[in-house]
């Protein structure tokens, strides 16, 4: 075969045309994260977390409203936040170009969530509802001394 007869290659949905003109600039970046979102919100894997989004912050609404546990309402906003980071890293195509980032600063966020943990049960005693139990008061030491002497 002759290379005239050969059809053109194609890079995805563009030829090699399209792609060397937009291999440059904000409209080669513009086009990889359109064509890199294309498949993320097609396969349905946008929609869900965002779905899951709306859940969180529904969670969050009812357990502000309710008298909930100050560690429940701290946990749904971790929760919240974790999932907003990873959508925007899909959204952004970062994730395509930075494969070997995600798993560090996903290790950093446990390392960061384990401290606020160990912080929390620290200052357990400050949460509201969680009074001490009230010491008994010693005794003045002169009725001690009065019973002492009288027997």
């Amino acid at each position: 075969m002759d290379a005239k007869s050969q059809p053109p290659k194609t890079f995805g949905s563009r030829s090699k045309e399209i792609w060397d003109e937009t291999k440059k600039g904000v409209a080669y970046h513009q086009n990889e994260v359109k064509e890199s979102n294309r498949p993320f919100w097609i396969n349905g894997h946008g929609i869900v977390k965002l779905l899951g989004l709306i859940c969180l912050i529904a969670s969050i609404k009812i357990f502000a409203t309710t008298t909930a546990h100050p560690i429940l309402t701290l946990i749904l906003y971790m929760e919240l936040f974790i999932a907003v980071f990873f959508l925007i890293l899909y959204i952004c195509a970062i994730n395509r170009y930075l494969s070997f980032i995600i798993w560090p600063i996903s290790v950093l966020m446990g390392l960061a969530a384990f401290f606020a943990f160990v912080d929390m049960c620290l200052q357990r005693r400050s949460f509201p509802g969680q009074e001490e139990k009230p010491k008994k008061p010693k005794a003045p030491k002169k009725a001690k001394e009065a019973k002492k002497g009288t027997a």
